[in-house]
């Protein structure tokens, strides 16, 4: 598969994942709020966590196949990144809820996809499930241009 295809496909799965985390952490933060009226801060921080651990382990399994990297260090990693995304998700939440006036669902619904793109993928992309044979793309670009302007130049005999 090339390198575009594969990352695109990747990129779909992680949504897949996302979107099944997302699921986990609404149904939470929307039952915790609504069900049992606790303050949407803590409602919002307790579905990210729940979320979060979710997305791990899909991650983990389906999406982007760590086979050469240890568990351990996979979740070191995972938990510095994960901490970043509940305090953006909550925190941003929580600043875009007050200063906006809009209904926290709403706020929550933006924030999360945001932080997903930018943060959540990114960084376990590049940091959390990275191999140790992870080759970054201007690297493969650089690669084939080499390899392409070797194969079109004179040979000498």
């Amino acid at each position: 598969m090339g390198y575009l295809k594969n990352a695109m496909v990747t990129f779909g799965k992680a949504q897949v994942s996302a979107w099944i985390a997302s699921i986990v952490d609404f149904s939470i933060t929307v039952g915790l709020s609504q069900l049992v009226n606790l303050w949407y801060g803590y409602c919002t921080f307790t579905g990210a966590l729940m979320g979060g651990i979710i997305n791990c382990l899909i991650n983990y399994k389906w999406v982007f196949h760590p086979d050469d990297v240890k568990k351990k260090s996979i979740v070191t990693r995972y938990m510095i990144v994960w901490a970043g995304s509940i305090g953006l998700n909550t925190f941003g939440t929580l600043t875009l809820t007050e200063l906006t006036g809009i209904n926290f669902v709403v706020i929550k619904a933006i924030v999360a996809i945001a932080v997903a793109i930018l943060w959540n993928y990114q960084l376990q992309k590049l940091f959390v499930f990275r191999s140790s044979n992870y080759i970054p793309l201007r690297k493969k670009i650089r690669r084939k241009r080499h390899h392409s302007d070797l194969s079109d130049a004179p040979t000498s005999k």
